[in-house]
């Protein structure tokens, strides 16, 4: 069984739903780790805003990526 639960959100410019997506996450999980893959819009901004773990690519490297950066960090 597992002690604990880790939702992983790779976003690449989700800025007009993102808000509500991390929302509606919180109220159901509370360890969230989003991994922005070199946003250009205010995404990063956003998920500032919200009480979650975050990671930022400098570039957008794929969805791929971003769940490597995920299990990367997860496992250090």
């Amino acid at each position: 069984m597992f002690k604990s639960i880790v939702i992983v959100v790779p976003c690449f410019n989700e800025s007009e739903i993102l808000d509500t997506v991390l929302d509606e996450l919180k109220g159901h999980f509370s360890n969230i780790l989003v991994i922005d893959d070199g946003s250009t819009d205010t995404t990063l901004s956003i998920i500032k805003s919200h009480d979650v773990n975050w990671i930022s690519h400098p570039v957008n490297l794929g969805q791929g990526s971003s769940i490597d950066t995920a299990f990367k960090y997860l496992s250090s």
